[in-house]
């Protein structure tokens, strides 16, 4: 089961925030490329960034869940995941 940090942080181009899977604590990663591939993001302003950053990680989240899955962690001392906009068309949300 994984559980997602609260918070969410917006730094040097990259929103961050943390998963926890069991023991392991997984720091997630998603830089402007990806955000810009994101509903509502894809001309978004720092500003707009540094407001809706909660939001991003609310629509990040299925896309960290799938590269758990596969155990697609970056090459780091600290467990991580990097979404790309690559990595934003492997996964689509179920539609409502």
């Amino acid at each position: 089961m994984v559980v997602f940090d609260e918070g969410t942080e917006w730094s040097g181009g990259l929103v961050f925030f943390w998963a926890r899977r069991g023991e392991d604590r997984i720091r997630c990663v998603a830089g402007r490329d990806a955000i810009a591939g994101l509903p509502g993001f894809g001309m978004a302003t720092v500003h707009q960034i540094e407001v809706g950053k909660d939001a991003i990680k609310e629509l990040l989240k299925p896309h960290v869940l799938n590269k758990l899955e596969r155990n697609e962690f970056e090459d780091s001392k600290v467990p991580m995941i990097r979404i790309t906009v690559h990595d934003l068309g492997r996964y689509q949300r179920p539609k409502n």
